[in-house]
């Protein structure tokens, strides 16, 4: 759960990290994003039901969403390039506090 947790957060700050080194944060930022479904396997190799079953789809989906940037970007496309990052952005502040709710419940449990 802490590694999972320790992805999530270093994905998150791809903001911060991009001031610095707007190249190689952005980079390191879809690498980790690329193997993010095996962080998730090695946390939990089912997907549960209720808010955790949301929660691993809002993830999945979440990654999805980011594999189509590469496409999005060649369209040249302003308007289309705004709706995928807002749609991204969402999804991964949907997978935040989905996250951190379980977190809760979990430590709630121990």
């Amino acid at each position: 759960g802490g590694l999972l947790g320790a992805v999530l957060l270093y994905q998150w700050s791809v903001g911060t990290r991009r001031l610095f080194e707007p190249v190689g944060a952005m980079a390191r930022h879809k690498l980790v994003g690329a193997l993010a479904p095996a962080v998730l396997y090695l946390h939990a190799s089912r997907f549960g039901y209720g808010y955790l079953a949301l929660l691993v789809w809002a993830y999945l989906g979440t990654l999805a969403i980011g594999l189509c940037h590469r496409p999005i970007v060649r369209l040249r496309a302003r308007t289309l390039f705004s709706m995928w990052f807002v749609l991204h952005v969402a999804t991964s502040l949907a997978v935040l506090v989905l996250g951190g709710y379980h977190v809760v419940i979990a430590l709630a449990y121990v």
